[in-house]
């Protein structure tokens, strides 16, 4: 599955890291990622919990935003978008928390016509 090792390697988490977090062999981690076997649905839900992502977005059935991809449309936001959330995502949520409230900040302060 593709998507699992971009989001391993985002994180760099070696095969044998990741597959620790699961309780499973790396094998297992590198059978999947070269596509000759999947996670069951109980190891998605895993998969998911440790990347913080849904298990569509596991499945390719929907972008970073949880949009549904059915029709194989590219995603609205740019690469350097979905980095940022990305990173932001891996963030510990008191430091998502912080982070938001800075970016609330910045935006009323620009939206005021104030130098940020």
């Amino acid at each position: 599955m593709v998507k699992i090792k971009e989001l391993r390697t985002e994180l760099s988490l070696t095969q044998k890291q990741f597959a620790e977090k699961l309780n499973l062999d790396a094998h297992n981690i590198g059978d999947w990622e070269r596509g000759k076997g999947e996670p069951n649905s109980d190891m998605l839900i895993k998969i998911s919990n440790v990347f913080n992502v849904s298990t569509d977005y596991l499945l390719g059935l929907e972008d970073d935003f949880g949009v549904k991809q059915f029709d194989g449309s590219p995603s609205p936001v740019s690469q350097d978008e979905l980095l940022l959330i990305k990173k932001l995502r891996a963030l510990n949520l008191s430091t998502q928390e912080a982070f938001r409230i800075q970016i609330n900040a910045m935006y009323e302060k620009e939206a005021k016509g104030e130098k940020v």
